[in-house]
């Protein structure tokens, strides 16, 4: 992997996400776009990408490989959770938010972030190894993540079964088998899908800066517990799994997809948790405004210390 071509996309990136920014400010987009903008993405031109991602393969990744993703996947959202919690314990929030830190540690912005870089970075391919990972994030996220944001407050929730059942879910399953049997599509259907996929890079950091622009700024900056939060997971712990993931993942380009995904920031996801279930969304949306701004510096750092 050539940091050089990560730096750049981060820029285009980060340039994007400015745009944006302007636009909300300049009140041609606003928390109406903004959440119909994400819906947008993650139930229409996200699951394309998937589908995009394996019909565009030259050649088909390795199944050792593909089952290493998975293994990955499904370790990291065992693992993580179990850390996340005596993190969480670690910085000692308040009881209302306790459940929302340990959420946060837990999952990121393997979506919206996650895409865009890998398809800049490494291709296809590990776009399609994000499906995977994806598919294990969906099905934890509305399972045991709706009872763990809950914890430490009075709000209850419970695994939403419907939205398991999500475009996202549906089209990642369907890549694997795209890519099991080998099944090709005429070139208009594979161009088509490929269009509609190639607009969720652009849009999901358009949607990122506008979000962004609704909050203030200045609150961002006063609670101590975000920034304890970020430098854990944003750097601590992305250190902490490194040496581990060298060693147990033997393919390049599987270890470097693995990486990118742990140094991604906070997930917009909690945000909406937060307003569901009506905790203090303020937290989430400034703990997602400050590791999105780490991102930027600590994905190529990350990338550039690991072996």
């Amino acid at each position: 992997m050539s940091i050089s071509v990560l730096i750049n996309q981060l820029i285009v990136l980060f340039l994007i996400i400015c745009f944006g920014y302007i636009l909300n400010k300049c009140k041609i987009l606003d928390a109406n776009f903004n959440r119909r903008g994400s819906k947008f993405i993650v139930s229409g031109t996200m699951p394309a990408m998937t589908i995009s991602s394996v019909l565009s393969l030259q050649s088909p990744p390795d199944s050792d490989d593909v089952l290493t993703v998975f293994i990955v996947a499904v370790s990291m959202y065992t693992i993580v959770p179990v850390i996340g919690y005596f993190l969480t314990l670690l910085i000692k929030p308040s009881n209302g938010s306790v459940g929302v830190y340990h959420f946060m540690y837990i999952f990121s912005n393997v979506g919206f972030m996650g895409y865009p870089i890998l398809n800049a970075v490494y291709g296809p391919t590990a776009v399609f190894y994000a499906g995977i990972i994806n598919i294990i994030f969906n099905l934890s996220c509305y399972s045991y993540g709706i009872v763990i944001i809950n914890r430490g407050s009075q709000a209850s929730g419970s695994m939403d079964l419907k939205k398991l059942i999500s475009p996202g879910i549906i089209c990642s399953f369907a890549a694997l088998i795209i890519y099991a049997f080998k099944i090709h599509f005429p070139a208009v259907v594979e161009n088509t899908v490929s269009t509609i996929g190639g607009i969720t890079p652009a849009l999901s950091m358009i949607i990122i800066g506008s979000t962004l622009a609704t909050i203030n700024i200045k609150e961002v900056f006063n609670d101590a517990y975000v920034y304890i939060f970020a430098i854990i997971k944003q750097i601590i712990l992305p250190l902490a799994f490194m040496p581990v993931c060298r060693l147990l993942i033997k393919d390049d380009l599987v270890y470097g997809v693995t990486m990118i995904m742990l140094l991604m920031p906070v997930a917009n996801t909690s945000v909406l948790f937060t307003t569901d279930f009506e905790h203090d969304e303020s937290i989430a949306a400034k703990t997602v405004f400050i590791t999105t701004a780490m991102s930027l510096i600590t994905i190529p750092l990350g990338m550039i210390i690991a072996p």
